[in-house]
């Protein structure tokens, strides 16, 4: 049944449908028959769907897609063409018979055959084509397989990466006889063989190197057996059996031809009924697993799982990848880690993907114990008896390394904390310094002359930060000194910016006079005269506000409420030029003969954001 998108399809007998159309990750222009049987939407007769756009093109590149068919009660019939495309162009153009022209580059995977009843029937090729400036470079993949009603049979052929896979099957779609794999880059052409007998695979005979190594397959255990789909499965029950770092070409090759049909059986399914599928199959040996043993390798996949992934996430931690060029104990728990990896993660990983692909039904524990330890661990001497090994055997090892991992995990953490808590106080302690010697240059460029209150204040400052930073160097290691530091930079920014704010009184006081001051003329004298105005105001900033920060300055402990105070001497000295053009009589009718600076502040109405 197909669900259409766009406008609502409703209709008693043959429609035909065409504009705007989507399935899955394809949307394009579609044009089709179809028919509402019992409230289902089949397809019926021609279709066609379609996708390129050239402004995308001649942009940044354009995906296409061309899917041209028929359909019978919503079964994929008859002949079929599909088109994926992947192209760009240099944007140049030329007018050929009225028309431009215009050159692309990528590649094309077109696809040719027929379909009877949703499955392929016949002969089905793919083909892969690289484009250059509008003509063929290069074939990148091909692929030819005869079907009879989906079910693969005869001589088929695929090409890829510089290699061509020739073999056999017979009419039921199981491995027959010689599968041969040639290279191009192989002197004899060549590189691999594969026997099967009635989809049983019995031998492989494969180049490495120089020589050919041969693996027989026909004295594996296992009287009984069943088909199964010829894929990664099939191969990974093989793997044990292989030479450790062994390159065979066919399983990817075949993997490669699985990828291009299940591409296009994504877009049939999405649109009616299909089983689109190369389909190759073999017979593979079975072996009854208990119940209780099929729970217990579940386990294990999951406990394998979990310390594979924390053994990955732990070397690949960039803290743990710097500490450990120049942390000794670092260096120590990034080999712990590393070893465990290598000679349990993986080994465990290999085993579980081996029982998933049914190994199991080839041979027995024992035998994929030997073939997967003796990789890792050097046995001379036969210490260790692989008869032992069972499946509640390897549930306990991926625990035991499972658990040790966590604890050196935890260990990591903790040193990596501590080496974070000291690169911090390594930097607290450069900022300290720092600081110290801007106030230290503060004091030493205390003008000549200046008031004898600012010259104090900002001296008190400077001796107090200097003893405040001798009493933190004499802190033993064991003390939080980090946090002791931070109080200090704390403290010594406070101080800097209380030490910069006392230093420009002098100049912002004379600002302020001045602007309080006002010329009138004396008829007495026949002169005119300097008068203050706004005495109150200017008394109470003065005498009562700034002294007492400047007094403040040279008290026990500064740094309480510096930052404080800081503020309170810029913002006053803004509120003070501001109240010169208020009318400020009430204000100073309240100022009589205040001495609180706390009320003061209060009374100014300062924008302050530091608390007291």
């Amino acid at each position: 049944m197909l669900l259409l998108c766009g406008p609502t399809l409703t209709a008693q007998e043959a429609e035909m449908y065409s504009g705007e159309f989507r399935v899955g990750k394809y949307s394009g222009q579609a044009n089709f028959g179809y028919e509402i049987r019992e409230g289902d939407t089949l397809l019926q007769g021609p279709f066609v769907f379609q996708r390129s756009n050239l402004g995308a093109l001649l942009e940044s590149g354009d995906y296409t897609f061309v899917f041209r068919g028929n359909f019978a009660d919503d079964y994929p019939s008859g002949a079929w063409e599909f088109q994926f495309g992947e192209f760009s162009t240099d944007s140049q153009t030329e007018v050929v018979d009225f028309q431009y022209k215009v050159n692309v580059s990528g590649k094309q995977h077109e696809a040719l055959g027929i379909m009877s009843e949703g499955k392929p029937d016949g002969l089905w090729t793919h083909t892969v084509n690289e484009v250059r400036n509008s003509k063929l470079e290069d074939v990148l993949f091909r692929s030819s397989i005869r079907f009879d009603k989906g079910i693969p049979q005869k001589t088929f052929q695929i090409a890829f990466n510089g290699n061509t896979l020739a073999g056999r099957l017979l009419r039921n779609g199981l491995a027959h006889d010689q599968w041969t794999l040639y290279s191009d880059e192989a002197a004899g052409g060549a590189t691999e063989h594969w026997f099967f007998n009635e989809g049983v695979l019995e031998r492989l005979e494969f180049q490495s190197g120089e020589a050919w190594q041969t693996i027989d397959f026909s004295d594996n255990p296992g009287g009984n057996y069943r088909e199964a789909a010829l894929d990664q499965n099939f191969f990974q029950s093989l793997e044990w059996q292989l030479p450790e770092g062994a390159s065979l070409q066919v399983p990817d090759m075949l993997q490669e031809n699985q990828n291009r049909y299940a591409r296009i059986n994504e877009v049939l399914s999405g649109l009616g009924k299909s089983d689109f599928k190369p389909g190759f199959r073999v017979s593979i040996p079975v072996r009854d697993i208990p119940v209780e043993n099929l729970e217990l390798w579940q386990s294990f996949d999951s406990i394998q799982r979990k310390l594979l992934t924390k053994t990955n996430e732990i070397l690949e931690n960039p803290q743990l990848q710097l500490a450990r060029r120049s942390d000794e104990e670092a260096a120590t728990y990034y080999t712990q880690v590393d070893t465990i990896r290598k000679t349990f993660a993986l080994p465990f990983a290999k085993m579980a993907r081996w029982v998933r692909s049914g190994a199991l039904g080839q041979a027995s524990l024992e035998e994929l114990s030997v073939r997967l330890w003796s990789t890792v661990y050097t046995d001379d001497k036969g210490i260790i008896d692989y008869s032992d090994f069972s499946a509640e055997k390897y549930v306990e090892l991926a625990t035991m390394m499972l658990n040790g991992l966590e604890e050196i995990e935890d260990q990591i953490a903790t040193r990596l904390v501590r080496q974070r808590e000291a690169q911090e106080l390594r930097e607290l302690e450069k900022e300290m310094v720092r600081l110290m010697g801007v106030l230290q240059l503060q004091v030493d460029s205390i003008p000549p002359g200046s008031p004898e209150a600012v010259d104090l204040a900002i001296r008190a400052l400077g001796s107090f930060g200097e003893e405040e930073i001798t009493n933190y160097s004499s802190k033993i290691e064991d003390e939080d000194k980090t946090a002791s530091a931070q109080k200090l930079v704390t403290c010594l920014k406070d101080l800097n910016r209380l030490a910069e704010a006392v230093a420009q009184q002098p100049e912002r006081q004379a600002e302020i006079r001045e602007a309080y001051t006002d010329q009138i003329w004396n008829p007495f004298t026949a002169t005119i005269m300097d008068e203050t105005v706004k005495r109150r105001l200017l008394n109470a900033y003065t005498d009562v506000l700034v002294n007492h920060i400047l007094e403040a300055a040279r008290g026990e402990n500064p740094c309480e409420k510096a930052a404080y105070w800081a503020q309170v001497l810029d913002a006053s000295y803004e509120r003070m030029l501001e109240l010169r053009k208020e009318d400020t009589s009430k204000l100073e009718r309240k100022l009589k003969r205040e001495k609180n600076p706390q009320t003061v502040i209060d009374m100014f109405a300062l924008n302050l954001d530091v608390d007291e």
